[in-house]
């Protein structure tokens, strides 16, 4: 089953966007540690590239190590719009083969 076009290049974007916040943070990252820079707070850019890169990363070794399996066959938003349209749907189709007499 081929995957849709955005699950190729949802990850690519993200990428992008990471390194395009580290590369014009780069000039600030010597004063990373530096108490006296920024009155002791780490710099902005880092971050706010940090984590998403390390999501990214995560994301990637658990695909590329096949750690990424559906945990549950459960579904947990039961009280999602889509899942109730989605049982209400089944409840009037099995109503409407019940009324013309098919098999449920």
């Amino acid at each position: 089953r081929l995957k849709p076009l955005y699950a190729y290049m949802s990850p690519i974007g993200m990428w992008f966007a990471v390194v395009h916040v580290m590369a014009f943070g780069a000039k600030g990252w010597d004063t990373l540690f530096n108490k006296n820079y920024h009155n002791g707070q780490m710099s902005i850019t880092f971050v706010s590239s940090m984590f998403p890169a390390c999501i990214l990363l995560t994301h990637h070794f658990m695909g590329v190590f096949g750690t990424k399996k559906r945990v549950s066959d459960k579904v947990l938003w039961k009280h999602s719009l889509i899942h109730m349209a989605t049982q209400d749907f089944e409840k009037y189709a099995s109503n409407a083969s019940i009324k013309k007499g098919g098999v449920q």
